[in-house]
C-alpha cells in the first residue's frame, strides 16, 4: 500500500509543496505528464482530501538555497546528507515522469560517488565507524553532473522555480 507525503522543496525565497509517495517504487504525483505542484500544504492538503489519498503525518523538506555553500564545504561529510537528499528526490522524479537521471545509470563512476556520499552520511544503524569521503577531480565533476541534471529535472518541472546550475 502506498504511503503519501507532503514535500516541500524551497530555493531562496520560493517555496512549493508536492506529494510524494512510497511503496516498492517511490515516487512524486504528477498529472498530464508532469509534477503535481501546490503553492503551499493547505492546498496539497485540499487535493489530497478530494482525491481520497490519505497523507502521512510526517513530511519532508528540501532546502535548496545553501548548495553552493554546501558543495565549497571544507567539511563535506556535512553536505553529503543534503546532497544524496536532491538525488533520492531527482530518482524519484524521473522514475515518476518515465524520464532519464544521470544519478540511475549503472556507471561505476556515478556508483562510486553515490556511495560515497551515501555512507558519507554516516548514519549510526549502518555503521560505527565515522567515514568522511574525498573525491578526487573525475568523482567532483561526475558529483555535480549528477546534481546539475538533477536541477535541470526540477527547473523542467516548476515554472518560477529556478535553480541556479553550478560549475566546477
Amino acid at each position: 500500500m502506498k504511503q503519501y507525503y507532503l514535500y516541500k522543496l524551497v530555493y531562496k525565497d520560493n517555496a512549493i509543496t508536492t506529494i510524494w509517495y512510497s511503496n516498492d517504487i517511490a515516487g512524486f504525483l504528477t498529472e498530464n505528464n508532469g509534477l503535481l505542484v501546490f503553492t503551499d500544504s493547505q492546498e496539497a492538503e485540499t487535493y489530497a482530501k478530494v482525491h481520497g489519498i490519505q497523507l502521512e503525518a510526517e513530511s519532508s523538506e528540501l532546502d535548496l538555497s545553501d548548495i553552493p555553500k554546501l558543495l565549497n564545504s571544507i567539511e563535506l561529510n556535512e553536505s553529503c546528507s543534503v546532497l544524496i537528499n536532491i538525488w533520492f528526490a531527482a530518482s524519484d522524479l524521473s522514475k515518476s515522469l518515465s524520464v532519464d537521471f544521470l544519478g540511475d545509470t549503472d556507471e561505476d563512476l556515478v556508483l562510486d560517488v553515490y556511495y560515497k556520499l551515501f555512507y558519507g552520511m554516516n548514519i549510526r544503524a549502518l555503521k560505527a565507524i565515522e567515514y568522511h569521503p574525498t573525491f578526487d577531480d573525475e568523482e567532483w565533476a561526475t558529483c555535480i553532473a549528477v546534481l546539475n541534471d538533477g536541477l535541470t529535472l526540477l527547473n523542467n518541472q516548476i515554472e518560477g522555480f529556478q535553480v541556479d546550475l553550478f560549475e566546477l
